[in-house]
């Protein structure tokens, strides 16, 4: 499978808004000589337009209940793939179970503090960390391609509960 990557794909966009979105998106499979597919559109529509980060299971059911398309899980989980492999989409583990949940990466690179409790996210970017995180590929011998952190612990509402 040929990859692409775009992640910097937001950063080029004037204006953050789906049709010109999908239209750059669209580009930079014709350039990989891959294809858009009504599916991947719908996928990509539902990450771009809903809040939060969502499960395959959720991203399916709105694509289904908004667009009126049969998309089966496999299909989401499939695109998914591809899309977090392209650096289109970004993936997080919100607890325990393992299950991804997904947000397009068309904002900047970002971090997480996931509340173990509730399930509460929330992004973050601090200059000193990153600065450490280089610091620390570099005194290691590494290049830092790319990185992904969270942080686990319990949100103020849950620890007043």
């Amino acid at each position: 499978m040929i990859l692409i990557s775009i992640i910097n794909l937001g950063e080029k966009m004037e204006n953050k808004n789906f049709d010109s979105f999908i239209k750059s998106f669209t580009t930079y499979l014709k350039k990989a000589g891959l294809s858009n597919t009504i599916q991947k559109e719908a996928i990509l529509k539902v990450l771009f337009e809903e809040a939060g980060h969502l499960n395959a299971e959720e991203i399916a059911s709105i694509v289904k209940k908004k667009y009126k398309i049969n998309i089966g899980i496999a299909t989401v989980y499939r695109n998914l793939n591809f899309l977090e492999n392209s650096n289109i989409v970004s993936a997080i583990v919100k607890d325990s179970s393992n299950t991804k949940s997904y947000e397009i990466s068309i904002d900047g690179h970002h971090d997480h503090i996931i509340c173990t409790k509730c399930g509460k996210v929330v992004e973050f970017f601090d200059e000193d960390i990153e600065k450490s995180q280089l610091e620390i590929a570099q005194s290691n011998g590494f290049t830092i391609e790319s990185h992904n952190m969270t942080i686990y612990g319990i949100c103020q509402e849950c620890k007043g509960q």
